[in-house]
């Protein structure tokens, strides 16, 4: 593969992805199957976008419900969720 304008050649570099950036780049891809879903189904939920982002164990009640709603009718979004949830988990070891 040719590098990318502006960038030198570096032979014998490795790739190296710190767990911070990995988890950030999880909760990215999370936020637009959130948006992408949501647009499509035109449904509008003000709870959905901290439901999927928190922590479970800091949900408030309305951001419960809302995962709950998530997991019964946006299997995509739920199924996006659990991947991020399980990132930490996996870069971890």
């Amino acid at each position: 593969m040719a590098p990318r304008r502006g960038h030198r050649a570096r032979p014998g570099c490795v790739i190296c992805l710190d767990p911070f950036h990995v988890v950030v780049w999880a909760m990215k891809a999370l936020d637009k199957v959130r948006v992408r879903t949501t647009a499509a189904t035109g449904h509008r939920d003000r709870h959905a976008m901290w439901a999927v982002r928190k922590n479970p164990t800091d949900l408030s009640g309305a951001q419960r419900t809302s995962l709950a709603a998530i997991q019964a009718t946006n299997k995509t979004l739920y199924r996006a969720y659990l991947l991020q949830r399980a990132t930490p988990g996996a870069i971890s070891g």
